[in-house]
C-alpha cells in the first residue's frame, strides 16, 4: 500500500493563495506588463469509512486549519504521533509577497518555550479628504429674466462657507464611522475554525460557546476512571496542526464537515509508564453536521488503514451521549501499543477520547467513564443528551465498503514492527488450496456463487516470496446447503493423512462466535503439512467458517519459521466469518 497522497493541482493552490491575499483590497493601480508568479508550497498531507475500506464521504489533512507556516512538534508528544512516522523538516519556499497573518496561535509542543506571536500589523489610518464643492455654474445670457434667484440663494452664493462647513462635517463623520467599523472588525477575538475538504452547510455556529477548555476531561476525572495515580495536562490546543498529536486512525478523513470550534488536550499518568490520554472535541454549526462528522469519524476508525494497525475489538456504549461507540486498536510493534478509542456525539459536538497503554488495552468501560463529566458539560453547552447509566456491549467491528471480506487491518503482522498487508480486487477463484480439500474449489458443484480475494504481505524482510492469505467466499441457495458443504470440507481436511501418506494434519480446532446482528458463526481451523521430498516440507494454514447460506474458506502458504500463531489464525478465521455476516 503506497504512502503517497493525492495532491491538489499547483495552479489551483496558487490561485487560492492569491485570492486569500488580494481579494480583500481592490487594486486600482495600473497593471504592469508582467507579474512575477508566487511560488507555491506543497500541501502537507497525512494519510480516509474507507480507504480499501472507507466509503468516500477519509484529513486530506484532518486539521489543516492554519494558513501560516506549519510548526514542527517537539518530542514531548510522540506518544500520540502515528507509529512508525518521523517528523521531517521541510524547506519552505519564500513567497514573493508576505502572506497575511493567520490570526491563529502557533502550536507549542509540550516542554518547549512558547513564542510570543507577532502582533498583527495595523493598517495606517488615512486622513479623511473633503470632497471639493463645485462652483456655481455661469448663468446664460437671458436666463436671468426667466429664473430669478431668491434671497437665500443669493446669500449662499455670496457666502459659501456655511455650505462648505456642513459638507466637511458630513464627510468627517462618514470617515470616522468607517474607521470605527474597521477597527472594531479588526479587534474582534479570533475564533479557531477547523478547515476540512468539504464545505459545511453553514459557516455560522449556532452556539459560539458550545465548547471551551472547560469542556475537556480534567486530571481528576482521568485519575478516577483510568487509575494510574495523579494525572497531568501536557498540552491543551485550540489549533490542531498536522504535527500535533492525533487521534488514532483519524488522519485524512474524507467528507468531514467544517468544525466551528476545536479543543484538544493530552494528559499523562504520573505513575503508570506509557499510560496517557488524548481528547479532541469539535463543535459544528448544526446537529446534522455533527451527525455526519460522527459517521465519518467512526467509519475512518473502523478501517484504520493509514498505518499498519490491527483491529482488535469493538463495543457499543449506551448512556454516554446521543451516539457513542468504542474500538480497540493494536500497533504490533516489538512492544505492542494498544489504543482504546471512544467516539461520541452530544448535540452539535463530537468527542474522541483516545487512551494508550502498552502490552494490554484499557477497557472501553473505563474510557467511557472518564468522559462522563465532559459529556455532561457538553449536554448543556452543545444541546445534547446528558449521560445516564453506562452500558458497554461487545460488537462486531463495523463493516467496510467491500462488504463481506476481510479488511487489511483484520490480518495480524507476522514480524513485530514490520510488514503491511495489501489486497487484490475481488476476482474468480484460482487458489489450489492445501491439496487436502479433496475438491476443486474453482469448480466444485453446489455453490450458487464463488469469489476470491487475496492478501499479500509486503515490507517484511523475513517474509518468503508471495506470502499471503487467500479468502474464498461461497454462496448457497439456503443455509442447509452451506452447512453441508462446510461439513464436507471439515471431513476431507481432517482425514487427509489417511488418503495421502505425505500429509499430516494438526491443530484441528473448532470456533463459535456471533456476527452482525447476532448471527451465529461456526467453523474449524487446521494446520496442513505436506512432504515434498524426503527432507522438504510445505505448510498451510486452513480455515472453513459458515454462517447462514455462506461459507468462508481461508488458506495461507506458511513456513516452519514464518507462520501465524495458533491463536492469531483462529481469531482471523473468526473475523472472516463475522465479515461474511456483513455481506450485501
Amino acid at each position: 500500500m503506497s504512502d503517497e497522497r493525492p495532491e491538489a493541482p499547483r495552479r489551483a493552490r496558487r490561485a487560492a493563495e492569491d485570492d486569500a491575499r488580494d481579494s480583500a483590497v481592490p487594486d486600482d493601480t495600473p497593471a504592469e506588463a508582467s507579474t512575477p508568479g508566487r511560488p507555491g508550497g506543497r500541501f502537507m498531507s497525512a494519510p480516509g469509512p474507507v480507504a480499501d475500506d472507507v466509503p468516500q464521504p477519509e484529513d486530506t489533512q484532518p486539521d489543516a486549519e492554519a494558513t501560516g507556516p506549519v510548526p514542527v512538534a517537539a518530542p514531548g508528544h510522540a506518544a500520540f504521533m502515528r507509529p512508525g512516522s518521523a517528523t521531517t523538516a521541510a524547506t519552505a519556499q519564500t513567497p514573493a509577497e508576505p502572506a497575511e497573518p493567520s490570526g491563529m496561535p502557533a502550536f507549542v509542543a509540550p516542554g518547549s518555550a512558547p513564542e510570543e506571536p507577532d502582533a498583527a500589523p495595523v493598517p495606517d489610518e488615512q486622513p479623511a479628504v473633503a470632497q471639493p464643492v463645485a462652483a456655481p455654474a455661469p448663468v446664460p445670457a437671458g436666463a436671468a429674466d426667466e429664473d430669478q434667484p431668491d434671497e437665500l440663494t443669493t446669500r449662499a452664493a455670496r457666502n459659501p462657507w456655511p455650505t462648505r462647513l456642513l459638507v466637511g462635517v458630513v464627510v468627517l463623520a462618514l470617515g470616522g464611522g468607517a474607521a470605527w467599523l474597521a477597527v472594531r472588525q479588526f479587534s474582534k477575538d479570533a475564533r479557531t475554525v477547523t478547515v476540512t475538504q468539504t464545505p459545511s452547510s453553514s459557516a455560522t455556529p449556532s452556539r459560539p460557546d458550545a465548547i471551551s477548555d472547560a469542556s475537556l476531561v480534567g486530571t481528576s476525572e482521568a485519575a478516577a476512571a483510568l487509575g494510574g495515580g495523579a494525572w497531568t495536562i501536557s498540552e491543551t490546543l485550540s489549533d490542531v496542526q498536522p504535527t500535533s498529536p492525533q487521534v488514532t486512525c483519524m488522519t485524512n478523513p474524507q467528507g468531514l464537515p467544517n468544525a466551528q470550534i476545536t479543543r484538544q488536550r493530552v494528559l499523562t499518568s504520573s505513575q503508570t509508564a506509557g499510560l496517557g490520554a488524548l481528547q479532541r472535541i469539535d463543535a459544528y454549526a448544526t446537529e446534522a453536521d455533527a451527525t455526519q462528522a460522527y459517521s465519518v469519524r467512526l467509519a475512518r476508525l473502523s478501517a484504520c488503514d493509514d498505518v499498519p494497525a490491527h483491529l482488535e475489538s469493538a463495543a457499543s456504549i449506551s448512556g454516554l451521549a446521543d451516539q457513542s461507540f468504542s474500538m480497540v486498536i493494536a500497533y504490533q510493534d516489538p512492544t505492542v501499543q494498544y489504543r482504546t478509542v471512544v467516539i461520541s456525539r452530544t448535540g452539535t459536538a463530537v468527542s474522541m477520547m483516545d487512551v494508550t497503554q502498552p502490552k494490554q488495552p484499557v477497557e472501553p468501560a473505563k474510557v467511557a467513564a472518564a468522559v462522563v463529566e465532559s459529556s455532561k458539560r457538553l449536554a448543556t453547552s452543545a444541546d445534547g443528551t446528558a449521560p445516564a447509566t453506562l452500558a458497554v456491549r461487545a460488537e462486531v467491528v463495523p463493516p467496510t465498503p467491500i462488504f463481506g471480506w476481510l479488511a487489511q487491518s483484520d490480518i495480524p503482522r507476522i514480524t513485530a514492527g514490520q510488514g503491511i498487508w495489501n489486497s487484490t480486487q475481488v476476482a474468480q477463484v484460482t487458489t489450489k488450496g492445501s491439496q487436502c480439500e479433496n475438491v476443486t474449489l474453482a469448480s466444485v458443484t453446489g455453490p450458487t456463487g464463488r469469489e476470491q480475494r487475496s492478501y499479500l504481505l509486503e515490507q517484511d524482510s523475513a517474509a518468503p516470496e508471495a506470502f499471503g492469505v487467500d479468502q474464498v467466499r461461497f454462496a448457497f441457495k439456503d443455509d442447509a446447503g452451506a452447512k453441508a458443504f462446510a461439513e464436507t470440507l471439515y471431513k476431507n481436511i481432517a482425514s487427509c493423512g489417511d488418503r495421502l501418506a505425505t500429509a499430516k494434519i494438526s491443530g484441528n480446532r473448532p470456533l463459535s462466535i456471533t456476527g452482525q446482528d447476532r448471527q451465529v458463526v461456526t467453523g474449524r481451523v487446521f494446520t496442513v503439512t505436506q512432504a515434498t521430498s524426503e527432507n522438504s516440507e510445505v505448510y498451510f494454514r486452513v480455515a472453513v467458517v459458515v454462517s447462514g447460506n455462506r461459507v468462508s474458506y481461508l488458506v495461507s502458504n506458511t513456513r516452519k519459521n514464518f507462520d501465524f500463531t495458533d491463536d492469531s489464525w483462529l481469531l482471523l478465521a473468526a473475523r472472516s466469518g463475522q465479515r461474511v455476516t456483513q455481506s450485501r
